[in-house]
């Protein structure tokens, strides 16, 4: 009984400091709109049946159809898109709680302060892309499962099941995690054939809707072979990797390890896409020079074919008017469609990873800031004996997406004029110096956790090899890689990313501790019963 009304009280303290710290974000954040937000707004449109909207490859239909379910076509207001967000970010703490409540009492209460703490939850309410949505379904999903676990009823296999499925329609990655999260409660389940059933029945109607999903996207984009597909913009990502972001690291790692002198590490990068580093690199450098000339020209007249396709692989940018990555994906999708198209790049990039090993090597670099350290502040440190920069603590970054400036010629051609209205009269939330001040302490005490959480984690993580939840550890530590491989190869560090990572690192590190808890009592148990039976025998040395 004392377990329970703590318990509510607890609930009740957790709702109440999330509602007040939703609302103080809600008042100094204006509503914000980049590139991707106005994608999954023009996607929303299209499936409002609008003549203006626009379905795009690379966005899942999840995000999309939250916008239209919200009203933002029928109602023409983002609004109610805004006060959904808001819930999410208002029920993520109490999430994290319902998660751990089995452990050591303390330590869930205490997790779920810090998440409310860290403004995680609250930052990307009025933020229009998936990030908000998707914490949601990933924490939902894990609450499930962890009820499912300690339950063993099948009404928590179902929902974990059904949310992950959302999930996978929200963001791509998802469908690593909902296979995990399936493969864990199969476990658990056995050998009770009645969950398994509810789990294979579960799973089944889950796989029958992505695949009337994948049907009805490869119809909608005219293209039969992308049935029985969600994605096909893998290899596009992994291009942009190796083509635009990571020449500077490998230029970095070479100067720092091998010779500072060479005249290459004047450059902030290098080139890594070669036609020499394979049959798909070489057939791209002859499709770059069949596209440069037209009928036998040269389709500008002030750069011959061999100038451009050289311009290409020695200097990539994404910078207009010279875009050359944005020109080569339209191409290459031109020519070869959606899904040959998207293999064909993931083929170019994996020759510039096989000739440049370092660009595999660099990928990693993008994982130690998620536990509050920098990878080329260390290197310096250790291969150069130079202290420029904090090793720990050095990745105090703000989160430039959860206030995107105001730009509103970038947005007007595509919003309705309601929409536009409530996107201007938002822009000065911000401007007022009480304003500007909670949001540099908010982004402070974001900065102060995900550094401490992410060291705690690194320190920590052997103890999660004598936890005694195995499952929930299982599951969480498996999120936590995938995600960290999934994003080490699409983009590396980034906020975005993190707002996804930190509140499963706080649930990793809270077992940890709840290990470290169980651990010491053990020894002192142990500790006592050996006194007291020594204590035993000096008093009757005839036992």
């Amino acid at each position: 009984m004392e377990w329970r009304s703590s318990s509510g009280r607890d609930r009740i303290l957790l709702v109440a400091l999330s509602t007040l710290a939703q609302l103080a974000y809600l008042c100094i954040l204006p509503i914000s709109i980049e590139g991707d937000a106005l994608g999954y707004y023009l996607v929303a449109r299209y499936l409002a049946g609008d003549p203006h909207g626009l379905f795009l490859l690379q966005h899942p239909v999840g995000y999309p159809a939250f916008l239209f379910a919200t009203g933002a076509t029928w109602l023409k207001s983002f609004k109610l898109t805004i006060a959904m967000q808001a819930i999410m970010g208002i029920a993520g703490p109490l999430l994290l709680y319902e998660t751990l409540r089995e452990l050591w009492r303390p330590l869930p209460l205490a997790v779920a302060l810090i998440y409310v703490v860290s403004g995680v939850p609250y930052s990307y309410a009025k933020l229009l892309i998936t990030e908000q949505l998707y914490v949601f379904c990933v924490l939902v999903a894990t609450f499930a499962v962890s009820r499912f676990i300690s339950s063993k009823r099948a009404r928590y296999a179902i929902l974990a099941v059904a949310v992950a499925t959302a999930a996978v329609l929200v963001r791509n990655e998802a469908l690593y995690l909902g296979l995990l999260a399936f493969l864990v409660m199969a476990v658990v389940a056995w050998p009770r054939r009645r969950l398994l059933g509810t789990l294979a029945l579960s799973g089944s109607l889950a796989f029958s809707a992505l695949m009337a999903w994948s049907a009805e996207r490869a119809h909608i984009l005219g293209d039969p072979a992308l049935v029985g597909s969600l994605s096909n913009y893998y290899g596009h990502t992994l291009f942009y990797r190796v083509y635009l972001t990571l020449g500077g690291p490998v230029n970095f790692w070479q100067c720092v390890t091998r010779n500072s002198r060479d005249p290459s590490c004047a450059r902030s990068s290098i080139p890594l896409v070669y036609p020499e580093n394979g049959p798909a690199s070489h057939e791209l450098g002859e499709l770059l020079m069949q596209w440069a000339t037209i009928d036998g020209r040269y389709r500008f007249p002030d750069q011959t074919p061999q100038q451009i396709v050289q311009d290409f692989f020695t200097e990539p940018t994404e910078a207009p008017p010279f875009d050359r990555y944005g020109q080569v994906s339209g191409l290459v999708q031109e020519r070869f469609g959606d899904l040959k198209g998207d293999e064909f790049l993931a083929r170019v990039a994996a020759e510039a990873f096989h000739a440049h090993p370092l660009a595999f090597y660099m990928l990693a670099a993008g994982i130690p800031p998620y536990f509050g350290i920098s990878f080329d502040n260390a290197l310096y440190y250790l291969a150069l004996g130079k202290k420029t920069e904090p090793v720990i603590f050095a990745n105090w970054q703000e989160d430039g997406y959860e206030a995107q400036p105001y730009n509103p010629d970038f947005v007007r051609p595509y919003l309705y004029p309601e929409l536009f209205r409530e996107y201007q009269d938002s822009a000065g939330a911000t401007s007022g110096p009480w304003q500007q001040g909670l949001l540099h302490m908010g982004r402070i005490a974001h900065s102060v956790v995900r550094n401490s959480v992410g060291l705690v984690l690194l320190i920590a993580s052997p103890l999660l090899l004598w936890t005694r939840r195995r499952a929930l550890t299982l599951l969480l530590v498996g999120m936590f890689g995938l995600m960290l491989g999934t994003y080490s190869l699409s983009s590396g560090y980034s906020m975005r990313f993190e707002h996804v990572m930190i509140p499963v690192m706080l649930m990793i590190a809270a077992i940890a501790a709840d290990t470290l808890v169980h651990v010491i009592d053990a020894r002192r148990a142990r500790l006592r019963a050996s006194l007291a039976a020594s204590a035993s025998v000096a008093a009757d040395p005839a036992k």
